[in-house]
């Protein structure tokens, strides 16, 4: 074991490579004032920097100015950056620049303050000021921001890897992608008036290395749960080419985004957005244009919660037995989803003023849906389903007053079945 100790309260510049040992050497980093700079190399396995409680990395400025920068790179395996929660940046303008290149990575950081992170990630999510990027198998990286204006810019490429982010505040984007290579993530940047089921909806992806499809993959992004006061907040989380990956979001405030994208068989995806004026597959604001949330593939699912009003949900699955199900809490909300492939099932749910747009294209596939609470004369709920292809079938269910339903079936051996409670509704029913 080598180890290196670092102490600075004056701007400096730090630099130590490794590249002379075999591994198994050791970082602590003490810094504080404003724009300090430290640069850390670490060629082998079982590197460490600030990996204990006692001896931590610190780059602090409490007084809120700071400017630091943190840049790292680790080649080998089961290489350690940071302990959650004393492994640190405080103050603004703090950025962490972190590479590992090999596997079982490990990345722990937190960063209070302002402007932190500050990335750009929006419209150019490779060209960032600060991030982590690990390559390798078996990777965990682990980020908390703490006040606004924060960003963080995370890729990981390989199997079994697993980030959890959480961002406290107001102002907050997050992006994350696993097995996701390179591009510009086209069906962000630049899909103008996209929309379900046109191109280039069904062909834009980002670009994902055939080498590196990643598989057992996790992703949890925490956006301003628990305070309730957080806005405009944005939150990318991608899954390329791989199985079985699994993604959690979760938003609490006013006006939030979610982006979903995965390819692949048996990956999941789940959003919980809390407040109003949120949505999930749609962004607008940072780039004024739309973007679905995707699944590709087979065995899909992807489970959506919303609570509050004015809230959307539009996306899109392709493939086979695919599973989406909407949960929307609240007046003026939508959802507007289309499944394209067979044996697919949709389910809606929404409560109050709201409308609903489900679309099915193939054979075998199955839509489920209620609308239930009161209905203000023309901001009546209402809801469209149409399918198209054979043995679909279609079952809604109406309550309250002055709902509308069209259903719309074109094929053969298709099934449709209506329930409607209270005055004033109206259901079309179209077979062909």
């Amino acid at each position: 074991m080598r180890g290196i100790v670092f102490a600075s309260t004056t701007a400096l510049s730090i630099i130590f490579a490794s590249t002379a040992f075999a591994g198994s050497n050791t970082v602590y980093l003490g810094q504080s004032g404003n724009n300090q700079n430290a640069n850390i190399t670490q060629n082998g396995n079982n590197n460490w920097v600030g990996t204990s409680t006692s001896n931590p990395f610190i780059q602090e400025n409490g007084s809120g100015s700071g400017g630091n920068k943190l840049l790292v790179k680790q080649s080998g395996s089961s290489n350690a950056i940071g302990w959650l929660g004393t492994a640190k940046q405080s103050g603004t303008n703090n950025n962490a620049d972190i590479t590992q290149d090999g596997s079982g990575g490990d990345v722990e950081i937190l960063q209070i303050g302002t402007n932190n992170g500050n990335a750009g990630i929006i419209n150019n999510y490779d060209s960032p000021k600060g991030g982590i990027y690990q390559s390798g198998t078996w990777g965990k990286i682990a980020v908390a921001q703490i006040g606004s204006s924060n960003d963080f810019n995370i890729k990981q490429a390989g199997n079994t890897n697993n980030t959890e982010l959480a961002q406290f505040g107001s102002d907050l984007k997050a992006v994350v992608r696993q097995s996701v290579n390179g591009g510009s993530d086209s069906h962000i940047d630049s899909v103008p008036n996209a929309r379900p089921g046109y191109l280039p909806y069904v062909t834009a992806s980002p670009d994902y290395p055939s080498s590196a499809l990643g598989a057992h993959g996790t992703i949890k992004i925490n956006q301003g749960i628990a305070t309730g006061s957080a806005s405009s907040d944005f939150a990318y989380a991608a899954q390329g080419g791989g199985a079985w990956n699994t993604m959690t979001l979760w938003q609490d405030g006013t006006q939030q985004t979610a982006a979903v994208w995965q390819k692949g068989d048996g990956n999941s995806a789940e959003s919980h957005q809390y407040g109003y004026s949120n949505s999930l597959g749609k962004v607008n604001g940072y780039t004024h244009k739309t973007a679905p949330f995707f699944q590709l593939g087979t065995g899909n699912q992807l489970v959506n919660y919303q609570f509050g009003h004015d809230n959307v949900v539009t996306g899109l699955q392709n493939g086979v037995s695919n599973v989406v199900s909407t949960v929307q809490y609240g007046s003026y909300s939508s959802a507007n989803f289309l499944q394209d492939g067979s044996t697919n099932k949709a389910y809606n749910t929404q409560y109050d003023i709201a409308n609903a747009s489900v679309t099915q294209l193939g054979s075998n596939n199955y839509s489920l849906g209620t609308q239930s609470g009161g209905g203000w004369g023309t901001y009546a709920n209402n809801a469209t389903i149409s399918q198209d292809g054979s043995n679909n079938s279609s079952v809604y269910t109406q309550s309250g007053t002055a709902n509308t339903l069209t259903v719309s079936q074109t094929g053969s051996y298709n099934a449709s079945t209506v329930a409607q409670t209270g005055g004033g509704n109206q259901a079309v029913i179209q077979q062909n």
